[in-house]
């Protein structure tokens, strides 16, 4: 709904011509119609909350709790049961998409994606594991410049084969 009940536009939602209303009321819109102000909340609530999501439960808590799932149904069932702790690394929202990434206290070198799709309502759980990191430095230090040695200038007259 990008209208309220009496035919103003919720400030933060697209404004659709094709969908316009034919009457709006005279009421002072969302600023001063309390029914306005409660349809534009409604809407906005609607908008930065999202469908299918508890009352108790944020993005981030649906993120370490798909998350928890997985990791349980997944582990090796001969190990003994260890105890860990799932968190959110990083973090991020637009409109109705949010995507964290996810990791645990295990030493099993894994992490995750949790990304929210609101269009489709879908939630998505990718697992990754880390198999190296390395460093890639924007500057060579001097004594790393001698190693790697200078460019070869290109001579004015080549010699042909």
């Amino acid at each position: 709904m990008t209208y309220t009940n009496h035919g103003h536009h919720i400030s933060g939602t697209v404004l659709n011509e094709n969908n316009r209303p034919e009457h709006v009321a005279r009421c002072g819109g969302p600023n001063l119609c309390k029914k306005c102000t409660a349809d534009a909340a409604e809407a906005m609530d609607s908008i930065h909350k999202g469908p299918l999501l508890p009352a108790n439960e944020n993005y981030q808590t649906k993120a370490i709790r798909l998350v928890t799932e997985y990791v349980v149904t997944h582990l090796d069932k001969t190990d003994p049961v260890v105890p860990f702790e799932v968190y959110v690394v990083w973090f991020s929202k637009t409109l109705r998409n949010w995507k964290a990434l996810v990791s645990t206290t295990l030493s099993d070198g894994m992490y995750y994606e949790v990304t929210y799709n609101g269009e489709a309502e879908e939630t998505y759980v990718d697992a990754y594991k880390k198999f190296q990191n390395i460093v890639i430095r924007d500057k060579l230090t001097p004594a790393e410049m001698k190693l790697v040695g200078r460019p070869r200038e290109f001579d004015e007259n080549p010699e042909t084969d």
